[in-house]
């Protein structure tokens, strides 16, 4: 599966969410670098089970979604 069309256009709303959600968690120099390090991989495997989901189960929109009409 080639996703990385779908990962660069959907992930602006999940970066944003999961950067708020983590700045309501904790505070503080290190946790910002740690939020900053984890915000990349939580969104992409989010990401990406999204897009396995949205393959198996709606391809159609999938394809759309993806470019690959």
């Amino acid at each position: 599966m080639h996703q990385s069309f779908f990962i660069y256009a959907a992930h602006v709303l999940p970066v944003t969410a999961v950067g708020h959600i983590l700045v309501k968690v904790g505070s503080g120099s290190i946790f910002a670098t740690v939020a900053y390090v984890i915000t990349p991989i939580i969104v992409l495997v989010l990401i990406y089970g999204v897009a396995a989901f949205l393959n198996k189960y709606m391809r159609p929109v999938y394809m759309i979604l993806s470019g690959n009409r």
